[in-house]
């Protein structure tokens, strides 16, 4: 379980995957909607270690969503105590 939970906080300890996370908390999204509201073109970086940490999946319509609705709780979790809900 202490490896599970170092990898899913290095995967959030990023900018740009917190980003990614924060848009498909929203809704599934393609590679190129994830690109454009993220302004980050290593969105395909991100993505490999977000699944490779369990919060990202890929869906076979080209697509990604978060794994689980437990993801988007994280998300707003982290938004609630750092204040950072109207900053998205």
């Amino acid at each position: 379980m202490d490896e599970r939970v170092y990898d899913v906080a290095f995967a959030l300890a990023s900018r740009g995957r917190l980003a990614v996370l924060r848009v498909l908390a929203d809704g599934n999204a393609s590679l190129g909607e994830l690109v454009a509201r993220t302004g980050t073109a290593e969105v395909l970086d991100h993505l490999e270690e977000l699944g490779e940490s369990g919060l990202v999946s890929a869906g076979i319509d080209g697509r990604y969503g978060l794994a689980s609705v437990d993801v988007a709780v994280l998300i707003r979790a982290l938004e609630t105590v750092a204040g950072a809900k109207d900053e998205s």
